[in-house]
């Protein structure tokens, strides 16, 4: 008998919500600014990773002969690179003037704080992206591997605007400075677009991660996929809504559905 291909275990409570997953309901993941956030910076990124690579050498000259030469390449990039730092300094106002400051807190915190069922999913998970039996405690919003990636492209996204800053205007820094800039500078970006590879698999490829991908579209996931691989947030997130409900039935106010 041919042998059972190892599975995934996600260890799951007992419901506590109604049956919101079963009759295909969805859940809502990113809101509007989240969305435009993310594709903005993709969109930035990539024009930062094209142009860059036609400054990057000699073997760039047929990259830059499409944007117009070597001067209008680097003119393109520090455009992109521009729009890629600016565009979270924008993003911050607009919600400061929605009074939005502790949706973005709340999302950090969910980005950056890890727990032990992090830390035991950083350890299954070689098991479970290799086809191996594994078994992964319950998730947040962003499991233990979406929080690495999170943080080492933030961190990623410093060094690149940083060091691109000293070798935009390299006459004003000292020139150690400026030579360390350009090691660091192209280190980040071989790393960011590493990380960008890994996660565009996961998003196109993986036949399980790649259902949650119109969540980046349309900002709505799948309530079985939540409660299963998300198991935490999507509890919290049910109740949290159940409590609005009651809140509103007791005001006697009506809601659209």
């Amino acid at each position: 008998m041919p042998k059972a291909k190892a599975a995934t275990v996600y260890e799951t409570r007992p419901r506590v919500v109604d049956s919101m997953a079963p009759n295909g309901m969805e859940i809502i993941r990113f809101d509007g600014w989240a969305r435009a956030a993310h594709w903005a910076h993709v969109l930035s990124f990539f024009a930062l990773l094209v142009t860059g690579l036609a400054i990057f050498g000699p073997q760039g000259d047929t990259i830059a002969r499409v944007f117009g030469g070597i001067q209008a390449t680097r003119l393109i990039h520090r455009a992109a690179a521009v729009t890629f730092m600016a565009l979270s300094i924008v993003l911050l106002l607009i919600s400061a003037a929605n009074n939005r400051f502790r949706n973005i807190f709340q999302g950090l915190k969910n980005l950056l704080a890890f727990d032990k069922d992090d830390l035991a999913f950083l350890n299954e998970f070689p098991k479970k992206f290799f086809g191996l039996e594994a078994r992964v405690p319950e998730q947040g919003k962003f499991n233990g591997g979406q929080k690495i990636n999170s943080i080492l492209v933030v961190f990623g996204s410093i060094v690149l605007a940083a060091t691109g800053l000293v070798l935009w205007n390299p006459k004003a820094f000292p020139i150690y400075l400026v030579r360390l800039a350009y090691p660091l500078h192209d280190g980040a970006m071989f790393i960011m677009f590493a990380l960008v590879l890994g996660h565009m698999y996961l998003s196109l490829v993986h036949p399980i991660t790649r259902k949650a991908l119109g969540a980046m579209w349309h900002g709505r996931m799948s309530g079985e996929y939540a409660e299963h691989y998300h198991a935490k947030w999507y509890r919290a997130a049910v109740e949290k809504t159940a409590l609005e409900k009651t809140d509103t039935a007791k005001s006697g106010k009506t809601t659209s559905v």
